[in-house]
């Protein structure tokens, strides 16, 4: 079995695949652009508290057992990847298109919505591995890797939340003009790259070392602690 040092040397910072100016609209998004903007603000809203108890480094959810670390924290980092890689799939030429518009296709609101839904559950997803890693009930001496292990949902989070502020600023800068009765002046760009921070995959990398982990760790159930 690959150990979850090795593991987090090879996978790196993590960073969503598609390019920048692939995702770039070109058409002027208007009313479904706004759509977009302000459905995607409002679900984030949903998950204020729990997103600053984790920012805070509050252990406020009740995570799983974890009887086997080692083999966990490998499968941990898989799914950090995995949700990070969503975004592209999210953000695809073809769903833009759908919800935005272009050459041959109307714009539409309700898949602007439906955009926005996907980019929160993203969010959500991310949340909840982290607060699960954190929560996470394990053997003492493992406390402090599953700590610096929820960290690498830091990053992501504060990039789905920059970015949204961002589309709110302009959407509300697009429906001043359509209120004004005028076409939108400038299309957006909805760009948006995960990143897992490189510091965070270095501080985890870290304690792993320090803490002398190895493949076949025995956990003792009497030693688990959440905190």
């Amino acid at each position: 079995m690959m150990s979850v040092l090795t593991f987090v040397e090879e996978a790196g910072p993590c960073v969503s695949s598609e390019s920048g100016a692939n995702r770039s609209l070109i058409d002027q998004p208007g009313s479904a652009f706004t759509a977009f903007a302000f459905h995607l603000k409002s679900g984030l809203a949903r998950f204020h508290d729990e997103y600053h108890s984790f920012l805070d480094g509050s252990a406020d959810l009740d995570g799983p057992v974890v009887a086997d670390p080692v083999n966990d924290l490998v499968q941990r980092i898989a799914v950090n990847r995995a949700i990070v890689g969503r975004v592209d799939r999210i953000l695809s030429p073809e769903a833009r298109a759908r919800a935005f518009g272009s050459a041959s296709h109307p714009a539409d609101s309700q898949a602007a919505r439906d955009l926005a839904d996907s980019v929160v559950t993203v969010f959500s997803t991310m949340l909840q591995w982290g607060r699960e890693a954190r929560g996470s009930v394990v053997e003492t001496s493992w406390r402090p890797i599953y700590d610096v292990l929820s960290n690498l949902a830091r990053e992501p989070l504060h990039q789905i939340t920059r970015f949204a502020d961002d589309m709110t600023a302009k959407a509300q800068a697009v429906k001043a003009e359509l209120e004004a009765g005028r076409p939108p002046s400038k299309a957006p760009n909805v760009t948006l790259e995960l990143t897992i921070g490189p510091g965070d995959m270095a501080a985890l990398s870290n304690v792993l070392a320090a803490s002398e982990v190895v493949p076949h760790h025995e956990v003792k159930k009497s030693r688990f602690s959440r905190k």
